[in-house]
């Protein structure tokens, strides 16, 4: 398996349902372009975790398969990727899937 399948396939099992065909598409396409990692243990997002990343200009917000230009254009009753570079981590970004309250 791939690093862009095994990816996905971690934030699938994260919340025991598959992630959105449009962030998906962005996700495999992009994995190995950003070196996207995730963490097996700590995939999940909330809106906490959202604005606590979005200070740093190198985040990148993704719903429905397009990046979030700014705070007014997150909708947090839709799915969503956060990918964020990590302080004490490697030269890479991590992703983390945020899911809207059910």
């Amino acid at each position: 398996m791939d690093r862009a399948n095994w990816v996905v396939k971690v934030l699938d099992d994260s919340h025991n349902k598959s992630i959105e065909y449009k962030n998906r598409n962005w996700l495999l396409q992009n994995v190995e372009k950003l070196n996207i990692h995730a963490c097996v243990e700590d995939c999940e997002a909330n809106v906490f975790k959202i604005a606590e990343y979005w200070k740093d200009e190198a985040t990148i917000l993704i719903q429905e398969g397009e990046p979030v230009k700014s705070k007014a254009d997150f909708h947090p009753g839709k799915e969503a990727l956060l990918i964020g570079k990590p302080k004490e981590l490697f030269d890479g970004y991590l992703v983390y899937v945020y899911y809207p309250k059910e």
